[in-house]
C-alpha cells in the first residue's frame, strides 16, 4: 500500500556535536545504519570534521555550521563531501581562534546515497516489478486515494498472489533489505513491519519494493540486472492483501536536511499504469506492454 512508514525515510537531519569528545556528530539512520558517522577529534590548536563510510555505497554529505564559537573553518560552508566506500576521510578543519577561550560548535549534516548529486534520468523506461506468467491488475496508481499521497503520490500496487516472483524494475545496487517479517493487514500497527528491497541506480534514483514475503533473495551491496530476482510477492506490513508496492524516490538537499520522495516514472511502452488495468509480467528486457 505506502512504504511511507519505511525505514527508506532516514536520510534525515543528523545534528550536533561537542569540540570536547570523540563520540559521532551523527549517525545514519534507516539504510547503512551505523555504517555511516561523522565525528570531530582535537588536535593541537584545531578540531578536526572526519567521516566514516563503512556503508556499501558511497555516500555524500553536505556539512553546515549554524553555531560557531573561537573557531574559524577551514572553507566556506555549507559544502558537499563525497566519501567513497571504505574511507575515513577529514572534510574540514577548525582552527581556534584564541586558545585563551573556550571553542564550541553545532553541526548540521545531511546525507544522501552515492558519488555525486542525484539527476533522475527523465529518458529512462522501467519494467513491470514481477514476473510469473499472468499481467497483474494495478489496485492503486498515483495519486490513489488509500495511501498514495504525499511522499508515496508516485507509486504502484500490483495485486498479485503471495509467492508471485518480484524482479527489479532497473538495474542498480541493492541499498536496504528489510526482511524477517511474517504477516501484515490493514493496521497501523503493521506500519514497520514490512519487508522491503531498495535499490540505488545509477542516476542517484532509488528503487523501493514493498512488502515481499519473508525470505528476500538478494543482499545488500549486490549488483542487480533489470529482470532480476529480488524475492517474492506476500502481504507484510500495511497492507489490504497480497501485492507488491513500487515507487522510485528522488534524493534531495535541502540545506543541511535531506530528504526523499516519490517521482513520476515511464514504464516500457511510454505507460503510465491506470487502476484497474492489467499489465505485465516482465518478460525481458525489451517486453513490459500493457495487457
Amino acid at each position: 500500500m505506502s512504504l511511507a512508514p519505511l525505514r527508506l525515510a532516514g536520510l534525515a537531519l543528523l545534528v550536533v556535536c561537542s569540540c570536547q569528545t570523540p563520540e559521532p556528530i551523527s549517525r545514519l539512520p534507516g539504510p547503512c545504519a551505523g555504517a555511516f558517522s561523522i565525528y570531530d577529534q582535537a588536535e593541537r590548536g584545531s578540531f578536526a570534521v572526519v567521516a566514516r563510510n563503512s556503508c556499501h555505497v558511497p555516500v555524500l554529505v553536505e556539512l553546515a555550521i549554524p553555531e560557531i564559537h573561537n573557531l574559524r573553518p577551514s572553507q566556506e560552508l555549507p559544502a558537499r563531501f563525497s566519501v567513497p566506500v571504505g574511507a575515513t576521510q577529514r572534510l574540514m578543519t577548525l582552527d581556534v581562534i584564541d586558545s585563551r577561550n573556550g571553542s564550541s560548535y553545532r553541526a548540521a549534516s545531511a546525507v544522501i546515497f552515492g558519488e555525486t548529486l542525484p539527476a533522475a534520468d527523465p529518458s529512462f523506461r522501467y519494467a513491470f516489478p514481477f514476473g510469473g506468467d499472468e499481467p497483474r491488475r494495478l489496485i492503486q496508481g498515483v495519486d490513489g486515494g488509500i495511501t498514495h499521497e504525499g511522499p508515496t503520490r508516485y507509486a504502484f500496487d500490483f495485486g498479485m498472489p503471495v509467492g508471485t516472483p518480484v524482479v527489479a524494475a532497473r538495474g542498480g545496487t541493492v541499498l536496504q533489505v528489510v526482511d524477517g517479517f511474517p504477516e501484515g493487514g490493514f493496521d497501523p500497527k503493521f506500519a514497520n513491519r514490512v519487508n522491503i528491497v531498495s535499490v540505488l541506480h545509477d542516476d542517484g534514483t532509488i528503487g523501493a519494493y514493498g512488502h515481499f514475503s519473508a525470505g528476500i533473495a538478494v543482499r545488500e551491496g549486490q549488483i542487480v540486472a533489470a529482470g532480476e530476482f529480488l524475492g517474492s510477492s506476500g502481504n507484510s506490513g500495511y497492507s489490504q492483501g497480497p501485492h507488491v508496492h513500487f515507487q522510485v524516490n528522488a534524493q534531495r538537499f535541502v540545506p543541511a536536511v535531506s530528504s526523499a520522495e516519490s517521482i513520476p516514472i515511464l514504464f516500457r511502452g511510454d505507460l503510465v499504469p491506470v487502476e484497474g488495468q492489467e499489465y505485465g509480467p516482465y518478460l525481458g528486457p525489451e517486453a513490459g506492454a500493457a495487457r
